[in-house]
């Protein structure tokens, strides 16, 4: 197995680049800004290294071109900056870093280019951005015309292409000089194309060059060709590791490919595709194909590793031509009509997706990938859905993980209070009833249901019970406070994984201490907590709880230094950073605008932008040294479109506070029906 150490870099956040030099922020919000009337002239006086904040939402009705060493163009804290149609960014980099992120094109693009006089190494980070491409032209474009490393990180995009031109793609990348380097990071990503999903390669003249690419995690909706990685230059090399992604085909033409890997003049080829799912929903057909392996050059290296996927509704699977060493093992094929050079380890197998390619319940892919083969990945061991990657599915106390891109073991679901008014609140559900031994339930409190006007505050600091004789889980509101009719709980159940456990304090102190393998020496990792009672060591805490970080160790803590009674027992949780897994620090660009509503801050996530029926967890964070002792809650403010942490006791939300969030993908995703109602069906 080929896995690249170089992700490290971006997923960590370090730099390749040296950035000791003091950089300067300069704030554009439009004419009359300190840098200029216009953002171009703004963003070319800036200095290299300089980041150009933008605060203002637009729209903004210019495009900029850059020359020179990195320059970073951002969405300030707080602002969603909206490129006007027929706008672009063009970048000629000579050195550096260079960022953008936060921005919006509605037909438009970011297109870099290594200037062949750039003589030192660059760093490109691409993320959080929604860029639309309705004519000719890809969203990304990244060529590196020079003989320098470039590494690129492009994470959490929603990129989309209408443009009905062959070739068309969403990401196109590209190393066009002798001895250029590239090293690239796709993660995260929604890409939609009418045509071409994206084209990545070392073209024919870049001889010596090479090209490393990591996919993890992305989604790709494709109507005809999918994504081409091509190796045309002598002594040219390519590597490949696609890792927890979807490819979701709606093919129109047997030319049709999802995956196509081509070494055609190249030095050496070597791919890796592990727990993906492929699958064309044009089932009344039947004709594209899934994977193209192509090698044309007779002393050529190729290899092909083939591990944990599932492949569904193609004409052809897997054709292999040419001189390849190809290994597979632990996948699924269902209705593939044949095969070219290529022997299936499995016979035809109905892997039981739903329409999105996640796992139905009783799938056989549940709990029967070989995971020893992602032991060697230095990603996130995550999913699809950036949620940890191996659960117990199927309810039998085994973590084991699961064939294809989805793990299949969370369930998000409200609880809606139906009375009495009372400080108790029980909860049936079929993922909870009669299940005293759950470790992976986390609630947080919603005060509008789906976006309504109207809502309830629950000012209370509440936990989880389960009562023995009605086999009911409660949620329980501790002083008395009462839980008014049509009040609103968001729950999460998360099977049994090896990140999901349960701490109990044991001494005299405002916290207990998280000793985890996993956590210990790990700020970055995303926690949540859950107090609950335990009725065989009952402890009684009626404190705000949160989570700090201090020195090599997380704790769970009462937030206003109450001390924590014994036997006070807590649902822990933990993963690595993703687009559904993030920190929410306040600052003054994302408090709420409204003073009125000073006690509230807004997130901005694409996932959740705009959907008033997403449903969120949140858990407080000590983290940044700024306690905030308050009971929190979620809200839609549908005015904005944005979602909303707020103090139920309503006192001003404190800058620096810091939350964990946790989003389902799986929740959202069903409850908005997004990939169809943007044309994808």
């Amino acid at each position: 197995m080929k896995y690249l150490k170089f992700t490290l870099i971006g997923l960590l956040g370090w730099s390749m680049i040296n950035t000791t030099a003091q950089a300067a922020d300069h704030i554009w919000s439009g004419a009359g800004s300190l840098c200029g009337d216009s953002l171009d002239v703004c963003a070319n006086a800036a200095a290299p290294g300089d980041r150009v904040l933008l605060h203002i939402d637009g729209p903004i009705d210019e495009g900029v071109s850059l020359t020179g060493p990195g320059i970073s163009i951002m969405a300030g804290e707080g602002y969603r900056p909206v490129f006007a149609a027929g706008h672009r960014i063009d970048a000629y980099l000579t050195g550096g870093l260079a960022e953008f992120s936060g921005l919006t094109f509605v037909d438009g693009n970011l297109y870099l280019i290594v200037d062949d006089e750039a003589d030192s190494a660059l760093e490109i980070r691409i993320k959080h951005n929604n860029i639309n491409k309705d004519h000719s032209g890809h969203p990304i474009v990244i060529s590196n015309n020079a003989d320098v490393e470039v590494t690129a990180h492009i994470s959490n995009n929603r990129l989309r292409t209408l443009a009905t031109d062959t070739g068309q793609s969403t990401v196109y990348l590209t190393n066009y000089a002798a001895n250029a380097n590239m090293q690239v990071e796709l993660i995260g990503n929604s890409m939609h194309a009418q045509t071409s999903l994206m084209t990545i390669g070392n073209n024919g003249a870049a001889t010596n060059a090479a090209m490393a690419v990591v996919l993890q995690a992305n989604k790709f909706y494709s109507r005809y060709y999918g994504n081409e990685f091509g190796n045309f230059a002598p002594g040219a090399t390519f590597s490949v590791h696609a890792e927890s992604n979807l490819i979701n085909m709606l093919t129109t033409s047997s030319f049709s490919t999802a995956m196509r890997f081509r070494n055609d003049g190249g030095d050496s080829m070597a791919v890796t595709m592990v727990n993906n799912t492929l699958m064309d929903r044009n089932q009344t057909f039947n004709l594209g194909e899934a994977i193209r392996v192509l090698n044309t050059g007779a002393a050529a290296d190729f290899s092909f590793e083939y591990h944990n996927n599932i492949m569904q509704d193609f004409n052809t699977g897997i054709w292999v031509q040419g001189d390849a060493m190809v290994s597979n093992s632990f996948n699924l094929y269902h209705n593939i009509s044949f095969h070219s050079n290529f022997v299936p380890e499995t016979p035809d197998t109905d892997p039981l997706l739903d329409r999105y390619g996640r796992l139905l319940p009783l799938s056989p892919a549940i709990d029967a990938a070989d995971a020893s083969i992602l032991a060697g990945s230095l990603l996130p061991y995550l999913d699809m859905d950036g949620l940890y990657r191996e659960k117990d599915g199927n309810g039998d106390e085994v973590v084991m993980l699961d064939i294809g891109a989805h793990e299949f073991g969370v369930v998000s679901h409200q609880h809606v209070h139906a009375g009495p008014v009372d400080n108790i609140s029980n909860v049936s559900h079929a993922s909870m009833d009669g299940y005293p031994g759950l470790i992976g339930l986390h609630v947080t409190h919603q005060f509008n249901l789906d976006g309504g006007l109207s809502g309830f505050y629950n000012n209370a600091n509440s936990d989880l019970e389960y009562i023995d004789g009605s086999g009911l889980w409660r949620i329980y509101n501790y002083g008395g406070f009462d839980i008014q009719v049509g009040s609103v709980f968001n729950i999460l159940n998360i099977a049994k994984t090896f990140t999901t456990f349960e701490v109990q304090q044991s001494g005299a102190a405002n916290f207990v201490e998280i000793d985890r393998t996993g956590l210990n020496g790990r700020p970055e990792k995303i926690v949540h907590v859950m107090q609950k009672y335990d009725s065989s060591n009952p402890g009684f805490n009626d404190h705000p709880v949160g989570i700090n970080y201090l020195i090599d160790r997380w704790y769970v803590q009462n937030l206003d230094a109450a001390t924590l009674p014994l036997n006070t027992t807590f649902n822990v949780y933990y993963q690595d950073p993703s687009i559904s897994a993030f920190k929410h620090t306040v600052g003054s660009g994302n408090i709420h605008p409204d003073p009125v509503m000073n006690y509230a801050t807004m997130l901005n996530n694409p996932l959740i932008n705009g959907w008033s029926c997403a449903q969120l967890q949140v858990t407080q964070s000590a983290e940044t040294g700024l306690v905030n002792p308050a009971p929190v809650g979620v809200r839609f403010d549908n005015t904005m479109g944005r979602w909303l942490i707020y103090n139920q006791d309503t006192s001003p939300m404190p800058a620096g506070a810091t939350f964990h969030v946790l989003l389902d993908p799986a929740q959202i995703e069903v409850c908005t029906d997004e990939i169809f109602i943007t044309a994808f069906d």
